[in-house]
């Protein structure tokens, strides 16, 4: 329970961080102790971390990545990455050429996508994205958009349609030899049927 509160109360101190590229360096430490925080929390923190109203959307994208990482697709009712769907090919923050890379992270840096979201969220993103790791300015870096749909998908409840059914026929047949039969279901003949 500690846990969860301690992630929460960072969740909800990381609201006031400013999405501009101003960002202090007190909101830059708020974020990297978070980032941190995450990695060691338990599924059951981030989860509660995930799903209540006062954690900041920001937040929620930084767990979202973390539980992505771990492989977990829901949490209670909620299907882990539906935000980062929603926000999947929309070109929401404008990039421009970045001629002030502050250090040459490429997303083969990163064994997954869901660590390269991480660090991309925990360097500034996605307002701001100093190592050019969200080229479409759709707030998701190296395809973690692609992996969070899957992950998405694996959590949906599969609907599966009813075969037609088919009646069998009550009309009788003769057959060349004489016999008569009826036509099952399955589309068998039925010599006993008649």
């Amino acid at each position: 329970m500690k846990n969860i509160i301690i992630i929460s109360s960072i969740a909800v101190a990381l609201t006031a961080c400013s999405p501009t590229n101003e960002v202090g360096l007190a909101d830059a430490k708020r974020t990297a102790a978070f980032s941190a925080q995450l990695v060691g929390a338990s599924t059951a923190s981030l989860c509660a971390t995930y799903i209540s109203a006062a954690t900041s959307y920001r937040s929620k994208m930084m767990v979202e990545a973390e539980l992505g990482a771990r492989g977990v697709a829901h949490c209670s009712r909620n299907h882990v990455g539906a935000l980062s769907v929603a926000q999947l090919n929309r070109n929401t923050y404008s990039r421009s050429q970045n001629t002030q890379v502050t250090s040459d992270r490429d997303c083969g840096d990163f064994s997954s996508s869901a660590q390269a979201q991480r660090f991309f969220l925990a360097a500034g993103g996605p307002a701001n994205d100093p190592h050019n790791l969200d080229g479409d300015g759709d707030g998701l870096a190296c395809e973690w958009g692609a992996a969070a749909t899957r992950l998405y998908r694996k959590a949906l409840p599969v609907v599966r349609r009813a075969a037609p059914r088919q009646v069998s026929s009550s009309r009788c047949y003769v057959g060349p030899r004489g016999g008569t039969y009826t036509i099952t279901a399955s589309g068998n003949k039925n010599y006993s049927g008649c």
